[in-house]
């Protein structure tokens, strides 16, 4: 029998339960913050949260996260990720594996967990492009442990029986 214990984690692509929370916090921080960085972020995250509702919204926070980003490296692969989810909604998985594949690239030496973070994010999505329905455990299985390291911890509490 196969037992997992795992630690609590972000799994929900970066959207909450209270999704109109998340949005209002997001617009808040947008509007009470000078720092380029986290205003990136945060229409990032708007950018996710419009995907599934309207294609405008997602493409105008878009473009102004890519526009504060450009400074920051980790930031432009955050928003090659968000690229990747948008047109993997579509069913577009050579602009989906492109933009993911330049996340994964940019982030290559990823140290820092935020960065490790959307690296695993981006891992992961390129093995639904590439494998939809083959062998998806083990390439997720072996990205995050050979990937990056900061999952590992949660995979060593992996308990098989």
């Amino acid at each position: 029998m196969l037992c997992f214990t795992i630690q609590h984690t972000n799994a929900q692509s970066f959207l909450p339960l209270n999704e109109d929370k998340y949005r209002a916090d997001a617009e808040m921080l947008l509007k009470s913050t000078s720092s380029d960085s986290i205003q990136a972020i945060q229409y990032f995250y708007l950018a996710d949260y419009y995907r599934f509702r309207d294609t405008v919204k997602f493409w105008e926070n878009m473009r102004q996260g890519e526009r504060l980003a450009k400074p920051f490296r980790s930031l432009h692969a955050m928003g090659a990720l968000y690229k990747s989810f948008y047109y993997g909604q579509f069913l577009d998985s050579k602009r989906a594996g492109i933009e993911a594949q330049k996340c994964v690239d940019i982030l290559a030496d990823a140290k820092q967990p935020f960065q490790q973070g959307l690296l695993a994010r981006a891992w992961y999505n390129l093995g639904l492009i590439r494998f939809p329905k083959k062998v998806l455990l083990i390439y997720w299985i072996y990205s995050m442990v050979n990937v990056c390291p900061m999952p590992r911890h949660t995979i060593r509490s992996w308990k098989v029986r």
